[in-house]
């Protein structure tokens, strides 16, 4: 799976550490973007 440079980039540019209780901003814009790879792989 690739990605864009400009997705990496702001994906590198969200905290990785996640304030108590939730996920991090990093990981949920990359679960998003697999979401978004799945559904479009799937239509």
């Amino acid at each position: 799976m690739t990605h864009s440079e400009r997705f990496v980039e702001t994906l590198a540019a969200q905290p990785a550490t996640a304030t108590e209780g939730d996920i991090s901003p990093r990981l949920g814009l990359f679960v998003g973007k697999l979401l978004e790879n799945l559904e479009s792989g799937v239509s």
